[in-house]
């Protein structure tokens, strides 16, 4: 199984060369899974015109307003069954979407997807965590992770996918892998998902429970066959394993 987290960077006015250097690029990879950050209406309608090869749930956007409006969509192979999805949004109301809390700079949602395979059920959450340098993210993290403690059954398999605003640098992103066991692939890792801004570096993530991680990797050279996104996207090739449940 091929997962890939990916912000896309949002315009509302762009050509549409660079939503077909995506679209190719998608193809050429091949993901079984891509949790997708900072879509608009223009990609998102788009990558499902294109990209067919996948179911996609989250199609409830952060903001009734088409200037701050974003989709954290995530994008499934057709082989997987979708069970159930909803959208949350990342406030103290979190099925109230379209609404922010003081400190936030733009309304922030998260999207769940429970699925299954022929041997296994697991489920996805995808988000993007807000901008801001004061202490919401950490308030955003707890929400979400509330999400997660509500959402997942026992015997399901987890996969988080986001745009965290938090690299490990941030104290926050460190005390919640180690706090609710999860695998990060990219803990040792020493470049960055967001090259424009070395302070932050890895603010993009991919944890795990219940799988095996055989390969990961931040693919440096994606804008080499034009600009795609101000972000790498990341990678990891994982195998169920029961095992790392625990």
């Amino acid at each position: 199984m091929l997962i890939m987290s990916f912000n896309v960077k949002r315009f509302i006015l762009f050509k549409f060369g660079r939503y077909k250097r995506v679209i190719n690029y998608i193809k050429e990879k091949k993901p079984d899974i891509i949790g997708f950050q900072e879509l608009t209406d223009k990609s998102l309608r788009l990558y499902r015109k294109h990209l067919d090869k996948y179911n996609i749930v989250g199609t409830v956007g952060s903001s009734k307003n088409i200037l701050l409006r974003e989709y954290c969509s995530i994008f499934l192979d057709k082989k997987y069954k979708i069970i159930s999805e909803k959208t949350y949004a990342l406030t103290h109301n979190p099925n109230l979407i379209g609404l922010k809390e003081k400190e936030d700079n733009l309304p922030r949602i998260c999207v769940v997807c429970h699925f299954m395979d022929d041997n296994h059920r697991y489920m996805i959450i995808n988000t993007h965590i807000d901008n801001t340098d004061g202490k919401n993210k950490k308030k955003q993290l707890d929400i979400f992770q509330s999400i997660i403690d509500d959402e997942l059954d026992k015997d399901e398999l987890l996969i988080i996918t986001g745009d965290f605003n938090m690299s490990l640098n941030n104290k926050n992103i460190p005390k919640y892998i180690k706090e609710h066991k999860y695998l990060d692939p990219f803990f040792d890792y020493m470049g960055g998902s967001f090259p424009s801004r070395p302070d932050m570096r890895m603010i993009d993530h991919i944890y795990l429970k219940g799988f095996d991680c055989a390969k990961f990797a931040v693919d440096t050279t994606s804008n080499d066959c034009g600009f795609l996104s101000d972000h790498n996207p990341i990678s990891c090739e994982v195998t169920p394993n029961k095992d790392n449940l625990l």
